[in-house]
């Protein structure tokens, strides 16, 4: 009985999650904009039909935040992109499929995090997906020097070993998840690959006893950030869930 109760509140929940997004003029606008195709793969329960597709609504959310980052700093001219804290890979899908001119990505995470999305980006970009069981028997990691897409996918502690010139680089939320240290010596790898520009997202909420995030004013005083965003969800539930965007180019 409790099972079919939890069933039928969470398919409630979704009804009113996909009624909102349905209804959202910010949703009809992105889906227009961009290209949203195959992101209901894996299982996908959260999703929306619109369109004549089916397309996730972390997707639409995911868009939300690149559209955003892309009126303050236009990634139509990076061609260069290293993502540290990837999740599966979701953010550099929607990359590839809306931003021609970025041919060569780095994708950094941790074990095992970093498997999940080296297969999750190799199901959809095959042969362009560079793993560890390649890096790792290299000294150095770099790109090839042509327009091919290519896609490097590996574990923090192959970062050593990156000789790399980036023109942006993408974090979201994960850096509010490490310590001082460990964010200073990504800032360190990235200023020693002459990285052009920065969009940080960052939890909009102080946290609580049990976790606290690093503040967002610390992170500007470690970069130049002349861009600090509040970035509004496509559909809101409450105020907390509003993240920061700190760009810095």
């Amino acid at each position: 009985q409790n099972l079919n109760l939890t069933k039928a509140y969470f398919n409630n929940y979704f009804e009113l999650l996909k009624k909102n997004y349905l209804e959202s003029e910010r949703c009809k606008y992105l889906v227009n904009k961009y290209n949203l195709k195959e992101t209901t793969d894996f299982g996908c329960v959260k999703k929306i039909f619109i369109n004549g597709q089916d397309i996730s609504i972390s997707a639409i959310e995911m868009i939300n935040k690149i559209d955003v980052i892309n009126e303050n700093t236009d990634l139509t001219k990076v061609k260069t992109y290293c993502e540290i804290g990837g999740g599966f890979g979701l953010n550099l899908q929607l990359l590839i499929n809306n931003f021609p001119n970025i041919k060569k990505f780095l994708y950094i995470d941790i074990y095992p995090v970093i498997y999940y999305g080296t297969e999750y980006l190799r199901k959809f970009f095959n042969k362009s997906v560079i793993d560890y069981s390649i890096t790792k028997k290299q000294k150095e990691i770099s790109f090839s020097k042509n327009d091919n897409l290519e896609i490097i996918c590996i574990p923090n502690w192959e970062i050593e070993k990156i000789k790399i010139q980036i023109d942006h680089f993408h974090n979201s939320h994960s850096f509010a998840e490490m310590s001082d240290e460990i964010i200073q010596k990504y800032l360190y790898f990235l200023k020693d690959r002459n990285t052009k520009s920065y969009s940080l997202v960052f939890y909009s909420d102080k946290g609580n006893e049990k976790f606290k995030p690093i503040s967002f004013e610390k992170i500007i005083q470690k970069l130049n950030v002349n861009k600090n965003v509040n970035l509004t969800n496509v559909v809101q539930s409450d105020d907390k869930s509003n993240d920061k965007l700190l760009i810095s180019n």
